[in-house]
């Protein structure tokens, strides 16, 4: 929470006393928390959080409600606490942005000049301390063993491009045996027959991620089949592409998949929990 650069530095590089006008902040008003001294890490948490709340006042009103399972629009949020928050918003608006992404953040970085750069992954570095997408860590030899053969093969070779759903299903059959995984039509039936939560906040090793995928090609921005993945542990899941973070993978999905956008939950391959093996 280093706020000392930012709209409340004041209260970082002066302190605020409780019941007083802070005049060196005048939107703050009289002070309502406990005392902060100057230079301290509660000042810099009061400014920060102040500044934060700023950040959600702005941009609700052009992404609507925030609510904690937004993690992609908590980050560009958290992004912009590390560039100028107005500017940052102004940028993102006008591209019509909604959710994070570093490529969004890496070409905003572009644009600011030399010395003022800030961190274009900042959002990542504060969202994996968010209890969104960090799952447990340890698991079953099955579940591990799914997870690696996943992250072997994050290729992106060109025989699953548009099938995912098939190359999940690849994975599950290398860990468990040709033939092993029950087939769907798409990685959205597959949710529909094996989803078990859409908490992103304890995804177990080797479960499948869901979400609703990019357009498809000559749909305009739909995607009736939506998009799985296979969760690596750690904040990471692998497709067929390559491995991501859990954030990245799921704020980047932006197709209307039957009435959903984005994140859908994880589930089970097959219904098999392999937590239970």
């Amino acid at each position: 929470m280093q706020a000392s650069e930012c709209g409340y530095g004041g209260v970082v590089v002066h302190g605020a006393s409780r019941g007083s006008p802070v005049a060196c902040c005048p939107s703050v008003g009289e002070w309502p928390w406990r005392d902060a001294g100057a230079s301290t890490a509660r000042a810099s948490i009061y400014a920060g959080t102040l500044y934060f709340r700023d950040g959600l006042e702005m941009w609700s009103g052009y992404l609507g409600e925030i609510g904690i399972e937004d993690a992609g629009k908590l980050a560009l949020i958290a992004q912009g606490y590390n560039y100028n928050m107005s500017a940052w918003f102004s940028w993102c608006q006008a591209r019509g942005i909604e959710e994070w992404s570093i490529d969004a953040s890496e070409e905003f970085q572009a644009t600011l000049p030399e010395g003022f750069k800030g961190t274009a992954n900042h959002a990542e570095k504060v969202m994996a301390y968010y209890p969104w997408g960090t799952g447990s860590e340890g698991g079953s030899d099955a579940q591990r063993s799914l997870a690696d053969i996943a992250r072997q093969n994050a290729t992106n070779s060109p025989y699953y491009q548009q099938q995912c759903a098939r190359w999940a299903n690849d994975m599950y059959d290398r860990a468990f045996g040709s033939g092993a995984c029950a087939r769907y039509a798409s990685a959205w039936d597959d949710w529909l027959a094996n989803g078990v939560s859409e908490d992103a906040g304890a995804i177990p090793v080797g479960a499948a991620v869901y979400a609703s995928g990019w357009p498809y090609p000559g749909l305009g921005a739909e995607n009736p089949y939506g998009h799985v993945g296979i969760y690596l542990g750690d904040g990471q899941v692998a497709d067929y592409s390559r491995v991501w973070s859990l954030l990245e993978w799921a704020s980047s999905q932006y197709a209307n998949c039957n009435g959903r956008v984005g994140w859908l939950g994880w589930g089970w391959l097959s219904g098999d929990d392999l937590s239970r093996r």
